[in-house]
């Protein structure tokens, strides 16, 4: 995805190092990370995942992807500028989103394990997590190098039923 010319479009992405294929419509991308209206499921907006780009394997946009696109935009649900994230550096991404929507979940290299949480502090060399636990207990903190991070995820049904319930707006 070297130009921009995907923005607005919806596409499927495959990775070398997970099964699960990500799709959603791409609201901007540079040379490390690529953010979407996250679609987990046919034609469902479920929040939005920012992702690592070193481990696409490829995109895809055919026929299926026009079609959910389009759908998209008879539902109204296609990307507004409000939903645009600074994509400069994990450390940008992450305070952005902690002082944004207070909440969200990062996945490392494998996709079976998530940490929701909020920012406690990043630098080049760790990044510390208020961890929230599956109860939306505050659980202590989780340590991480945010050169590992692969995956956040943020704004999406789980994250905001467990803001609800944590009390944490």
């Amino acid at each position: 995805m070297a130009k921009k010319r995907h923005i607005g479009h919806f596409l499927s992405f495959k990775f070398t190092d997970r099964k699960e294929i990500i799709e959603g419509i791409v609201i901007d991308h540079n040379k490390d990370w690529t953010l979407l209206k996250y679609c987990p499921v046919d034609y469902v907006v479920d929040g939005f995942v920012i992702f690592r780009n070193k481990n696409i394997e490829g995109y895809r946009r055919a026929n299926e992807e026009r079609f959910k696109e389009k759908i998209m935009k008879l539902k109204g649900a296609m990307p507004v500028e409000d939903d645009i994230v600074p994509l400069y550096n994990i450390e940008t991404i992450l305070q952005y989103l902690n002082e944004k929507h207070k909440v969200f979940y990062i996945e490392l290299t494998s996709e079976r394990a998530m940490y929701p949480g909020r920012l406690r502090t990043i630098d080049t060399q760790k990044l510390v997590l208020d961890f929230l636990d599956t109860d939306g207990k505050w659980r202590g903190k989780v340590t991480f190098k945010p050169g590992n991070v692969r995956i956040i995820y943020f704004d999406n049904d789980y994250l905001n039923s467990l803001k609800l319930i944590s009390g944490k707006k």
